[in-house]
C-alpha cells in the first residue's frame, strides 16, 4: 500500500540496513560508498537523519574494535567511516571513548565490553541504543510512511534478536576478522 517512491527509499534503507544484504567480505570503503549512495536516493529528510545517525553509530563502532585490534587512528584521506564525528576520532584515537565520554557515555560501555571480549553485551548495548534512538525519532509520527520505516526497522532489531545465535556470530565474527586480517590471520591461529 506504499506509493512507489516509499517502496524505493525502504528497499535502500534495508539494503544498507539490513547484514544479509551485504556480502561478508564487504570493506568499509564499500559501506562509506553505500551510505552516500543512499543519502542521494532518499529524499526524505526524516529518513536521511535516521541514515545518518545509523551510519555514525556504526563508525563509532567500527572505529573501537579497529582499535581493539591495536590498528592505527585512520588517515585523513581513509575511507572508513561517516559522518561528523570522524576529526574527533582521528584527533583523539588514544583517548577513551574518543575524548566523548562526556558527550557519548555509551561509548566509555562498550570500550569496556570489547576489552572483556564480552561480544554478546557489546550486541545487546547497540541494539538497545538502536531501539532507543527509534523509540525517541518517532515522535509525532503515526499513521505516516515515517512512522512505517521506524516500525519496520524497529522489527528489525526485534528480529535479529530473537534469531540471535551464538554460534552464527561468532563464526560470521571470526569469517570477517579473518577477511579483513588477510594473510596476517595465518599468524593469530
Amino acid at each position: 500500500m506504499l506509493e512507489p517512491e516509499h517502496v524505493k527509499e525502504l528497499a535502500v534503507i534495508e539494503n544498507l540496513f539490513y547484514w544479509n544484504h551485504m556480502p561478508i567480505d564487504t570493506t568499509d570503503t564499500d559501506m562509506i560508498e553505500r551510505g552516500s549512495q543512499a543519502k542521494a536516493q532518499i529524499e526524505n529528510e526524516f529518513i536521511k537523519e535516521i541514515v545518518l545517525w545509523r551510519l555514525e553509530e556504526r563508525t563509532f563502532t567500527a572505529a573501537l574494535r579497529r582499535r581493539h585490534l591495536g590498528k592505527s587512528a585512520p588517515l585523513a584521506h581513509d575511507k572508513w567511516g561517516y559522518g561528523r564525528w570522524l576529526q574527533q576520532i582521528r584527533t583523539h584515537w588514544n583517548e577513551p571513548a574518543f575524548g566523548l565520554g562526556q558527550q557519548l557515555p555509551w561509548l566509555i560501555e562498550a570500550e569496556r565490553l570489547l576489552k572483556e571480549d564480552n561480544y554478546l553485551g557489546l550486541e545487546r548495548l547497540l541494539l538497545g541504543r538502536v531501539w532507543d534512538y527509534y523509540g525517541r525519532v518517532v515522535g509525532m509520527h503515526y499513521f505516516d510512511f515515517e512512522a512505517v520505516v521506524v516500525y519496520i526497522l524497529r522489527w528489525d532489531v526485534i528480529d535479529r534478536w530473537s534469531h540471535y545465535n551464538t554460534t552464527k556470530a561468532e563464526k560470521r565474527f571470526n569469517d570477517m576478522a579473518e577477511s579483513a586480517l588477510g594473510e596476517y590471520a595465518r599468524m593469530f591461529s
